[in-house]
């Protein structure tokens, strides 16, 4: 197999695949996710079974606390007062769609970054919670030309979990913005691993509060 630059600018190069000079293949991430995509848009729904449990019991208890709201409005205010709650949803739609991420990306042994690339639809019911895959236009690059950070994310998710060759190049440039504050990022695991005398896979991944930063006689 070679690898063949295409006609695009030379500030952003985008390689096209071909074999034998004559069939051209999708770039391999594209191919991955338009498998994955042609899977998923198979299937009639995607169902979470535990994630309805929890919003029917969600639901089910918002609907006994406005019952107890209105027969005690006669009596006194004690829930009136304190129940305006129950009338926004008690769940974040967008961990409903994590969940959901990670529930697809489980099922069929991807990274989660390559799920939130196809467009899913969400609905939420008084008894489920489901998902369907809609029409999808594959999308790489953004008005200026570079590459969108979850196109960067899933490549890289890809490559850390054997699904995408390491010496894979990544044919796309990231928004300097976005590279600088990812640089940066680097740069503050990396002092705390130093301070620490640790190897950096020791601090990748903990929660602040797990992190222990030593003081300046212990350094």
């Amino acid at each position: 197999m070679s690898r063949k630059k295409s006609a695009s600018s030379e500030l952003f190069p985008v390689y096209d695949y071909m074999y034998d000079g004559e069939d051209w293949m999708k770039w391999i991430l594209e191919e991955k996710i338009s498998k994955l995509y042609v899977s998923l848009k198979a299937l009639d729904k995607i169902e979470h079974e535990e994630l309805s449990k929890a919003i029917l019991l969600f639901e089910k208890l918002k609907g006994n606390l406005l019952k107890l709201t209105e027969e005690k409005a006669y009596h006194h205010t004690m829930y009136a007062t304190h129940s305006d709650f129950i009338f926004d949803t008690p769940y974040d739609k967008r961990l409903i769609g994590h969940a959901m991420y990670e529930e697809i990306a489980e099922t069929f042994n991807v990274p989660i970054s390559w799920v939130s690339l196809i467009p899913i639809a969400m609905y939420v019911t008084g008894t489920s919670v489901y998902a369907k895959v809609e029409d999808w236009d594959w999308e790489i690059l953004d008005k200026d030309g570079y590459v969108f950070e979850n196109v960067y994310a899933a490549f890289v998710d890809g490559q850390l979990d054997g699904l995408i060759p390491e010496d894979e190049p990544f044919p796309y440039q990231r928004p300097p913005k976005v590279v600088e504050m990812h640089n940066n990022a680097k740069e503050y695991l990396e002092g705390i691993a130093k301070k620490m005398n640790v190897p950096l896979s020791d601090v990748i991944g903990n929660k602040p509060n797990d992190v222990y930063f030593p003081t300046d006689e212990e350094v």
